[in-house]
């Protein structure tokens, strides 16, 4: 009986959701109705009516992002803001397609990403090299593990941000034995 009133809360919870999903997509607030019909599938991954409502408003809500993108792209913006905003579009595109429903980003966002992705990592490691010359020990770990966080395995990233961690305490090390 105790399982029985649990799994109907769960339901009743989902449905709850996907109602006020539903008002809010008839009022036109589809980034809140997306959140909501993303709640209720989240309680209940069979609601069909969840997923249907995710489906729809969960695509206009990922336009959005991707128009964030496609904004930073080409107004000339700041490389790091147009991959960080796709790199939320996809995140949030992963996060819907883990309760079953798929959202599309075409695939010229994916391509212009990558093409600004290769840009921006190049700028950072010459940033981080920059930083490790004028012994910038702290930012120029921060930018390496950055790189690390965009494109594992890039160039020697990995010893660089070993040398700007290791070098402070190395040198500190030094003048405490001296």
């Amino acid at each position: 009986m105790f399982v029985l009133m649990i799994a109907l809360s769960g339901c009743s919870g989902s449905k709850s959701y996907a109602k006020k999903g539903e008002k809010l997509d008839a009022a036109g607030l589809y980034a809140e109705a997306a959140d909501m019909y993303l709640q209720a599938a989240k309680r209940n991954t069979k609601n069909v009516d969840a997923k249907i409502g995710l489906k729809k408003n969960g695509q206009q809500l990922l336009n959005d992002k991707l128009s964030t993108f496609w904004k930073s792209v080409n107004a000339g913006g700041q490389k790091g803001e147009a991959v960080d905003a796709y790199l939320a579009a996809k995140a949030y595109s992963d996060k819907v397609g883990r309760l079953g429903v798929q959202l599309e980003i075409p695939e010229n966002y994916t391509t212009d990403f990558n093409k600004v992705k290769s840009e921006y990592v190049l700028e950072l490691y010459e940033k981080g090299q920059v930083m490790l010359e004028n012994k910038d020990y702290a930012n120029a770990e921060k930018v390496f593990a950055r790189i690390g966080e965009l494109e594992p395995g890039y160039k020697d990233t990995g010893s660089l941000q070993a040398v700007a961690y290791l070098e402070p305490l190395y040198r500190s090390g030094k003048d405490a034995l001296a």
